[in-house]
């Protein structure tokens, strides 16, 4: 859990400048630079149940299963 936590920290320290640099392209298609920085505020939603109201790995309420599927 710490390092989820971690992470998840790290990404809402960032996540105004992320957004703010994905406005510029807004009404626009996103160069595949901007492709990828738009899936990085997404990685904090995921997990923020768990991390703020669970705060427990182990929690099966936090956490839909079928969300993460393999694409192998």
């Amino acid at each position: 859990m710490d390092e989820t936590r971690a992470v998840y920290d790290a990404m809402m320290s960032h996540i105004d400048a992320m957004l703010e640099c994905l406005d510029h392209y807004f009404g626009e298609e996103l160069p595949a630079v901007a492709h990828r920085l738009y899936f990085m505020p997404l990685s904090p939603v995921e997990v923020a149940t768990l991390v703020e109201l669970y705060k427990r790995p182990e929690s099966v309420s936090a956490r839909d299963p079928l969300r993460f599927v393999s694409r192998d």
